[in-house]
């Protein structure tokens, strides 16, 4: 049996899910904030609500495309002590159970889910991978010391990555801009990522399975709506999309990459300048491929149904 941890609004665990029942295999799905009341029976775990129930020995691949589990454990304590006793112990037990997950065959990991942008950079430089001068600032009052260069241009995102956020009723979409020179007028504000700004000829999404790397090409330069940031999509317009092939000595910079982070499957973003230098941008371990699956007719979906 396949173990799918998903959320209930990502379309693309639904688009994998119609490839496993054509092909017709048994599988679970479990949507983040579902409770599972655990019943422990040595070495095996069974897993129920209302709706499911199965043991571990039951699953033979997991896939963790999103979200988390909500484990419910018998324990009645009034005493506050004892209480955060249990809750240590919940904690180990949790990851017990996700690593047994993970020693089935598996396409990622909770664990490794949330990535650092900052160290994954700097792993990847240590690989050979170009990657775009960054720094770190909380201050602009000494004229950008320690590299910077006035003269260049800068420009700045969000370390996490999330690019859209709920604020009570209002929802804001964070996109990647040019850094605002004026800011040099500003003392002291909240420690923000700066990377210096390289023109592309065009920009790369790839999707990496299992030691394989599908790229596609995005001229997002022919449109000033998307030149800075892609995901400011031209709905009007769309950027041209193609299958792109990799040279070798990327894709092999690529793989051991991801094998040093411990990532089977992730969506890498990288640039190409006008002098066909590569540029390694980040990579997300639960990112969207369905454009570029779609686009460029991978079928990733049927990939990952077949592995799984």
């Amino acid at each position: 049996m396949i173990l799918i941890i998903s959320t209930e609004e990502d379309e693309t665990t639904n688009f994998v899910i119609q490839h496993l029942i054509f092909k017709k295999k048994k599988f679970i799905r479990l949507n983040q904030f579902e409770v599972l009341k655990l019943d422990f029976n040595g070495k095996d775990i069974e897993f129920s609500n209302n709706l499911v129930f199965f043991k571990l020995s039951d699953i033979t691949s997991v896939w963790y495309r999103k979200g988390g589990l909500n484990f419910e454990f018998d324990t009645v304590v009034d005493n506050d002590e004892f209480r955060r006793v249990l809750f240590k112990e919940k904690i180990k037990i949790i990851e017990y159970i996700y690593f047994l997950f993970h020693k089935k065959r598996h396409i990622n990991r909770f664990q490794n889910s949330d990535n650092n942008k900052l160290i994954t950079l700097e792993i990847a430089e240590s690989f050979g991978l170009q990657t775009p001068k960054q720094y770190l600032f909380s201050s602009m009052i000494n004229n950008f010391e320690n590299g910077f260069d006035n003269n260049n241009k800068y420009i700045t995102k969000l370390i996490s990555g999330d690019s859209f956020m709920i604020f009570g009723n209002i929802g804001v979409y964070c996109y990647t801009k040019f850094v605002d020179k004026n800011l040099k007028k500003k003392e002291h504000f909240f420690p923000s990522l700066l990377q210096e700004y390289i023109q592309k000829k065009y920009e790369l999404r790839i999707f990496f399975l299992n030691d394989k790397l599908y790229s596609m090409a995005i001229f997002s330069q022919e449109s000033e709506q998307t030149k800075i940031d892609y995901r400011n999509y031209q709905k009007e317009k769309p950027n041209r999309r193609v299958p792109y092939k990799l040279p070798i000595e990327i894709e092999e910079k690529l793989i051991f990459f991801m094998r040093k982070i411990e990532l089977n499957s992730g969506s890498i973003d990288m640039i190409v300048t006008y002098s066909n230098e590569y540029y390694f941008l980040e990579v997300n371990p639960v990112g969207q491929f369905g454009a570029l699956s779609y686009n460029c007719n991978y079928n990733i979906e049927n990939l990952i149904a077949d592995y799984l």
